[in-house]
């Protein structure tokens, strides 16, 4: 975030933008996911772990318990932003059993 600040402040111009054109796709898309704010890119991530046959759930697991609770709460405002649902409901629609109830209580962000 700071070097994409300071990038616009020197060049008027969005980093983002500028790397998107001189960059392949997947090199591309690694560098734009690097510029994000870090609970919009844990928002992504966990929105393209539901995604396709199955669940990622070694994503989720990696993802929701390396979280403070700001860190968390920041995710949560991010994929409700992003995605138009909470967090807690694509949680309940897409895992099962005690790794859901884990889950949820991990997204209450009240450790």
């Amino acid at each position: 975030q700071e070097i994409r600040l300071k990038f616009k402040g020197m060049y008027g111009k969005d980093l983002e933008v500028e790397m998107a054109g001189e960059l392949g796709n997947d090199f591309g898309a690694i560098v734009s996911d690097m510029l994000k704010p870090q609970g919009e890119y844990d928002a992504t991530t966990l929105n393209t772990a539901f995604k396709g046959k199955g669940t990622d759930e070694a994503t989720l697991i990696e993802v929701m318990c390396s979280q403070t609770n700001a860190e968390m709460k920041a995710i949560k405002l991010y994929y409700k932003k992003l995605y138009g649902v909470e967090l807690e409901a694509a949680l309940k629609d897409e895992t099962s059993g005690d790794f859901k109830s884990l889950l949820i209580a991990l997204s209450a962000a009240c450790r």
